[in-house]
C-alpha cells in the first residue's frame, strides 16, 4: 500500500463517520494533544503549543488533498491505487519545464541564487523596518518545495491541450516563388516553350 492510498483511505473512512462524530473526533484529538503538550511544557519546558500546531498542520496535509479533489482513485479502475493529481497553473509547468531544461551544472546555482537574493532583501528588511529575520527566507524556500516537489513526484496533473497551445504561432505567409528563390538563393529555371513554336 502506496502512501496514497493510506491517505485516500484515511479520508473515506473519515467521510464515512456519522456526521456529529466528525467534529468531535477531531476536537477531542487535539485536547488529549494539548495536554500532553502541557505537561511537557510543565515538566521539560517544551514550547506551549507546538505539538497542537504540528497536529492541525498534519491534519490539513491529509485532508486538504482530499477536499480539494488532488487526491483521487480514477473511476472505473476496480482496486487502481490512489493518485495524486494537481492542478496546477500553466507557470508552474513553465517554470519547471525551464529548470528541466538547464545544464545540470546550473541548476543548483539558480536555486542558491535566489535563496542568496531572497536572505539579502529579509535582512535589508530586518535591519530597517525590524522585519522577522528569516522569515522571507524561509518562505521563499518553502515556495521553491511547493513548486518542485509535487512536479519531480509526478503529482501534477498533465496540462490541457488548450493550455499547451495558448501561445498562437505565426500565421504561415504565402511566398511567391521568385521572392522564395531570392531568400534560398537559387534561380527559377526558364519556362520551356513547347516544341515547334515559333
Amino acid at each position: 500500500m502506496t502512501e496514497m492510498d493510506r491517505l485516500y483511505r484515511w479520508n473515506r473512512w473519515y467521510d464515512e463517520q456519522p456526521e456529529s462524530w466528525r467534529s468531535s473526533l477531531i476536537i477531542w484529538g487535539l485536547v488529549v494533544i494539548a495536554a500532553f503538550n502541557t505537561a511537557l511544557t510543565i515538566w521539560t519546558g517544551f514550547p506551549l503549543l507546538l505539538l497542537v500546531v504540528l497536529a492541525l498542520i498534519g491534519l490539513a496535509l491529509v485532508r486538504v488533498p482530499y477536499k480539494a479533489g488532488w487526491l483521487r482513485v480514477e473511476s472505473g479502475e476496480g482496486d487502481a491505487p490512489a493518485r495524486m493529481q494537481i492542478e496546477a497553473p500553466r507557470w508552474v509547468h513553465d517554470a519547471n519545464a525551464w529548470y528541466d531544461s538547464l545544464p545540470e551544472g546550473r541548476r543548483p546555482l539558480v536555486v542558491l541564487t535566489i535563496l542568496v537574493v531572497a536572505g539579502a532583501i529579509n535582512m535589508l528588511l530586518t535591519f530597517s523596518s525590524g522585519f522577522a529575520f528569516g522569515l522571507l527566507f524561509l518562505l521563499v524556500f518553502l515556495a521553491l518545495i511547493a513548486i518542485r516537489v509535487p512536479y519531480t513526484s509526478g503529482w501534477l496533473k498533465p496540462m490541457p491541450a488548450s493550455m499547451m497551445l495558448a501561445q498562437p504561432a505565426s500565421p504561415a505567409m504565402p511566398v511567391a516563388a521568385p521572392a522564395q528563390a531570392a531568400i534560398t538563393g537559387q534561380t527559377a529555371p526558364p519556362a520551356r516553350t513547347p516544341a515547334g513554336s515559333a
